[in-house]
């Protein structure tokens, strides 16, 4: 007789009975939510960097292409310009990526890219998508 109480209080109770599983369902939004921003934003940190390391490259490669070659400036933009979406590769089918190249008259050459990125969340978080921009400008050494 002394085993019933203990018994009778591990008996549950009706209302509670669905307590945890609905606990976890209200949660589980939330995480999956955080889980896919964060995978949103380390993809956008390194599409910032790809982005980034292709102007940079160009922005160099039209200075070398100055001392080199002395091409003229509406030659070496457009050359730099495709050598920096070469250098994003299959990013650009993801985005709509752009580059603009212009040579200065002090020898330096500047590299500016432009793309949009839909977001995960249809264009809604941001509005529109992410938009990456960035720049580089490279001084020509001449000798």
């Amino acid at each position: 007789m002394l085993l019933l109480p203990p018994l009778r209080q591990l008996k549950k109770d009706p209302l509670q009975s669905g307590n945890m599983a609905l606990t976890a369902a209200l949660l589980f939004v939330p995480l999956a939510m955080i889980v896919a921003m964060t995978s949103e934003f380390v993809a956008l940190s390194s599409e910032k960097a790809l982005m980034q390391s292709a102007a940079d490259a160009a922005a160099l490669s039209g200075a070398q292409n100055l001392i080199l070659v002395g091409a003229s400036a509406r030659q070496s933009t457009s050359d730099v310009e495709r050598f920096a979406m070469a250098q994003v590769g299959e990013f650009a089918n993801r985005a709509t990526v752009s580059f603009k190249a212009s040579q200065g008259r002090d020898g330096t050459f500047t590299v500016e890219g432009l793309a949009l990125r839909p977001s995960f969340f249809g264009d809604l978080v941001p509005p529109g998508g992410f938009r990456i921009e960035v720049k580089s400008i490279a001084e020509s050494m001449q000798v």
